[in-house]
This record gives C-alpha cells, structure tokens and sequence, in this order.
C-alpha cells in the first residue's frame, strides 16, 4: 500500500486518543521520547504537537518531493537505509516552527509508529490488528517492520484491496462499521477539519489524508501510494474507490484529481 499505510497510522492514533492512551492531539510528542537525544537540539522540536505530526506541519527539515525515491539525497530513502528510523528523523535540523509550514515526511509519520508503542505497549501492526482489522474481518495482510522491530507505519502495510474498501467505508460513514463503531464518532471529522495548505493548489491535507474539494463545500479524502495506490472517499455520493499498481519511477501513476472527476461526472451523468 506504500503512503496509503499513513492513513492507518492516523486511524490507530485517534482509537488511542479515544481509549486514553494518548492525552490529547495537543500533546506534545517529544514528551514519548525520552530514549532518545537528537544531535541538532532546538526547543522548537519539545513544541511538536500530535496533531502538527498528522498533519505534516512538524518544522522539520525534510525533502522527499523534490526528487524520484531512487534518489540517495531524499530524506526518506535516507532514513529507509539508516539503522535506527527514529533516531534518523530527531537528528534531522528545525526548519520552522511546528503548525508553520506544510511539509510531506514519512519520517513524522515514523514518530506515530513510535508513539503507539511508548502509550499502548503494543507494536502499531499489533495495535492496529486488535481494534480495527479484527472489527473489519481483515486478516490477510502483512506489515513491514524497521530494523528495531518497529511497524513500518509510513508505506510498509501489504493489504488486498477489498479490505482496504473497508477501512474507506468507516471514513463514509463516521467511523462506524455496521452497529460497530470503530473509529471515535468525531475522528472522521476532525481528519479534515482544519486542512493545511499544501504545494498543490489542488489538494490540501489533513490527518494523513489528502483531502480534495470539489463542488459546492464537498471534499474527498485520498489516501495515495507510491506507484497508483490509491482510495478516493466521496462521502456525498456514497462512493468508496480503490486503485492499485506500481508505476513507479519514470512511469507515470493514476492522476488522483483526474479519477475523481471522471467519477463524479459517471454519477451525474446517471
């Protein structure tokens, strides 16, 4: 699923807001990691909130957009080499204050992964496998994990694509999965209740969702994968969509804007 395994991570930190593992969205994030010392300390990292890591404001200084993932100077294939992915993702400099600025990193998303552990005492796949696929009946998957045994929470979820219909149908409908409500009641909506800006016009981001306007005050929510992953969630025309592939590198991938129009215009048009 590559990046779409992002939005799982977000889903697994609002199940754990909810039961009162994790304080708040407000809670700082660096507070959970005392095992760790950064090698460029700044007090702007101890502001970092949960809700700036889900939504890529973190401050942090980080480049993966502005070259191909086979590129050796991306942040991210620099942290997927390193030995240990969080100590990678400390050491890395403050470039804004956290909330400032809209910055795609997969590392931030790594943090979550170490969170989930540090306040549940479950590894994310485990976490993740007892109060969400459990619920939905997803039992074929698998999860990569990092060299420290930590879930590989920013692209490392193997997942069949029915069962990743499943996980948009609670975004569909709040959260809820038949009588069973999975997601907290409010976590659907606080996913893209204060979007951030991104550098696409088009698109802007919420808690590890992309979220894409449309119409008249309508948004979609994509979760987008290296190479064609996608699921687009239209909740006003009750339409979950899933595309999978691996265009990757020089060969070009489902154009995410595009799908969703040509859907939108296929229901009208009925």
């Amino acid at each position: 699923m590559q990046s779409v395994s992002k939005s799982f991570t977000a889903a697994a930190v609002g199940i754990a807001i909810n039961n009162g593992s994790i304080p708040s969205l407000d809670a700082k994030i660096m507070d959970y990691f005392d095992e760790y010392e950064s090698s460029t300390p700044d007090p702007r990292r101890n502001a970092m909130t949960i809700r700036d890591v889900l939504t890529m404001t973190t401050g942090i200084q980080w480049d993966e957009f502005s070259m191909p993932y086979t590129d050796s100077t991306s942040n991210c294939v620099q942290m997927e080499e390193s030995l240990d992915w969080i100590q990678y993702v400390i050491d890395q400099p403050m470039a804004f204050e956290p909330g400032e600025k809209y910055e795609y990193n997969s590392g931030a998303t790594m943090l979550l992964s170490y969170l989930i552990n540090k306040t549940t005492g479950q590894d994310l796949a485990d976490y993740v496998k007892t109060n969400l696929f459990e619920s939905l009946g997803i039992t074929d998957y698998y999860w990569k994990h990092t060299p420290t045994g930590l879930t590989d929470a920013e692209g490392g979820l193997y997942l069949r694509s029915r069962d990743l219909a499943k996980f948009g149908y609670l975004y569909l409908h709040n959260g809820k999965w038949g009588n069973n409500q999975v997601l907290p009641e409010n976590w659907v909506e606080n996913t893209q209740a204060k979007p951030v800006d991104t550098i696409w016009p088009k698109f802007k981001y919420g808690f590890q969702w992309w979220l894409m306007p449309y119409g008249k005050n309508h948004t979609a929510l994509l979760a987008s994968g290296l190479g064609g992953q996608r699921m687009i969630v239209l909740p006003e025309l009750d339409i979950v969509a899933v595309f999978t592939g691996w265009n990757i590198y020089e060969k070009p991938a489902l154009d995410s804007w595009m799908a969703m129009n040509k859907m939108i215009d296929a229901v009208i048009d009925e």
